[in-house]
């Protein structure tokens, strides 16, 4: 089972996609890249409605919560030390963030 998880082309191309043009949640942020990343791949829809793909480019582009220009304050000093030491996205975003920028700027 790990092995699937460590082989498998759609998994690494959905990593690097999601690292590539998104900050937080690539199915809000760019359904349209993750719809012809799954067409991409022939990847099933194994969900009980069976209308990912058809969810997927009924959705629009929303804005990333990565905003380095309006970011809401933390107020409480714990959870800003605690977010800085754990939350740090396990470096997946590290190289990332002066592509980021303009790779995942909604096109509406």
């Amino acid at each position: 089972m790990k092995q699937k998880f460590l082989q498998s082309a759609f998994l690494a191309d959905f990593r690097k996609l999601a690292a590539e043009t998104t900050r937080g949640c690539i199915v809000l942020e760019r359904p349209d890249l993750l719809k012809k990343l799954v067409e991409a791949h022939g990847a099933r829809d194994v969900t009980a409605r069976q209308t990912a793909l058809a969810e997927l480019g009924a959705m629009t582009v929303r804005t990333s919560q990565h905003n380095p220009v309006a970011e809401v304050p933390e107020k409480n000093v714990f959870y800003r030390v605690a977010k800085r030491l754990f939350f740090n996205d396990f470096g997946a975003y590290a190289g990332h963030d002066a592509h980021h920028a303009q790779a995942s700027r909604p096109r509406c």
